[in-house]
């Protein structure tokens, strides 16, 4: 389990948790009735990250492994930023790492096996994706080795994913 937030109004609890199911879900939870309901599943992987809306601390989509990130929309408010995103940094994964109060700019923090993090900008009002820094400029010049992901099966019949 994972303990995200707090939706605006106090009453949500969004966590990741895998408690009666195979994957990690999106789950949200009425902190006055304890029922949970999952927001967002894959039989195919676990949930990895989420998107909250700065303000209503909403999720507004999910992100899932499968041996390459894949983000869902669950709010069609960010569905052109997360296209944007992948247009602009095509085979990057990514993460939102912060976001202003009003919810306008992102800071997100993109990689790949071959490059270093790069942090960028993403302005959602002009659509425009600026990057900043990378963490670990004296690498730029080096060609770093890819990573190929690669499914196995088990003895008992499930698979599971290599590096």
């Amino acid at each position: 389990m994972r303990l995200w937030t707090f939706d605006a109004s106090g009453k949500h609890l969004h966590m990741l948790s895998c408690i009666e199911q195979d994957k990690s879900a999106l789950v949200q939870i009425d902190w006055s009735t304890g029922e949970q309901k999952v927001v967002f599943g894959s039989q195919r992987a676990d949930v990895t990250d989420a998107i909250f809306n700065a303000r209503t601390f909403e999720p507004e989509a999910v992100c899932i492994d499968p041996a390459r990130q894949e983000w869902s929309a669950l709010t069609p408010a960010v569905a052109a930023e997360l296209a944007l995103i992948k247009a602009r940094l095509p085979g990057h994964a990514f993460h939102v790492q912060s976001q202003t109060d009003d919810d306008r700019r992102w800071i997100v923090m993109s990689y790949t096996a071959e490059q270093p993090a790069t942090y960028h900008l993403l302005d959602r009002d002009r659509q425009t994706l600026t990057e900043l820094f990378t963490a670990r400029p004296e690498l730029k010049p080096y060609r770093l080795a890819p990573m190929h992901a690669s499914r196995a099966a088990r003895a008992t019949g499930s698979r599971s994913f290599h590096i």
